[in-house]
């Protein structure tokens, strides 16, 4: 296999550039089983800190894209997706440091390769996943100073809204909306039972943050999914993994981090031992 670039995606050299994995012939590929079934996970690295790197994963299933090359040296497509050009850039305003183009070179690692077998222990792995990890459920978010010196989102365990339903995640950011409260966003995840279900999806998952005080109240935040939303967000999921660029809804205003300390006043304590406990809980059409 190969990294591609292609700089003039749909005619707008401007714009984006896509980036793709490839096929390519190789000396052992008459041993092997065609279609080729898997994915490879690569970054485009932040070449500022070594973190905050581009991630994109290329899935090879059923796709005329991953049969066997038999002319050339590699295929002429490959699987991955648009990159804006203004995302490569630094943004002086951002709150974490990323350039990833830096004297016109941009640097790539691949992570992870996944086969056919461990793609399948994989979709064995959902399907249990989509009969026990069902709503209502509980997560605990740990190393929260961590998160939040770091900047960087904490995403919980994936879950299905209900038996049979959409398979969901939360993220959340410590440091939140400028460094002064909490932020939650409910992703949409590929999951086992997408083709048979309705779509965009149309329902509530109501997110509880628990106090782990005396006092067992809790902080609340609906998040509602209906026809008006973006597609981005409640559309349907294309890969397993967290796509920034699939979009999220949620909250960027949950609760002030200051409510998270001790109050004696109502007893209350979000924030203990460097975790905090969240009970989530869905409405949504079956």
């Amino acid at each position: 296999m190969c990294l591609k670039v292609v700089p003039d995606l749909h005619g707008r050299s401007d714009v984006a550039m896509y980036v793709c994995a490839c096929l390519m012939r190789g000396e052992f590929d008459h041993l092997l089983k065609w279609p080729f079934e898997g994915s490879i996970v690569f970054e485009i690295l932040n070449q500022l800190e070594d973190r905050g790197h581009l991630r994109i994963t290329a899935v090879f299933i059923g796709a005329k894209l991953a049969h066997r090359v038999t002319y050339g040296d590699r295929a002429r497509r490959g699987r991955g997706r648009d990159v804006l050009y203004e995302d490569l850039k630094y943004n002086p305003r951002a709150a974490r440091h990323c350039q990833y183009l830096k004297d016109n070179c941009l640097q790539f690692r691949v992570t992870q390769f996944i086969d056919r077998d461990v793609m399948q222990l994989q979709r064995q792995c959902l399907t249990i996943e989509s009969r026990v990890c069902v709503c209502p459920i509980e997560f605990t978010m740990t190393d929260f100073e961590r998160h939040k010196r770091d900047n960087d989102r904490w995403l919980s365990p994936s879950f299905y809204s209900h038996t049979g339903g959409y398979r969901l995640c939360i993220a959340v950011f410590a440091n939140g909306h400028w460094g002064t409260h909490l932020c939650v966003y409910v992703h949409v995840m590929r999951g086992v039972f997408d083709d048979s279900l309705k779509w965009p999806l149309c329902g509530n998952v109501n997110i509880r943050l628990l106090s782990q005080g005396q006092n067992k109240g809790y902080y609340e935040v609906q998040v509602s999914f209906t026809a008006h939303s973006p597609v981005e967000c409640a559309g349907r999921a294309t890969t397993h993994v967290v796509n920034r660029r699939h979009g999220s809804n949620g909250s960027n205003r949950f609760i002030s981090l200051n409510q998270l300390k001790y109050d004696p006043a109502t007893n209350c304590q979000y924030l203990c031992n460097d975790c905090l406990q969240f009970r989530l809980t869905t409405q949504f059409r079956k």
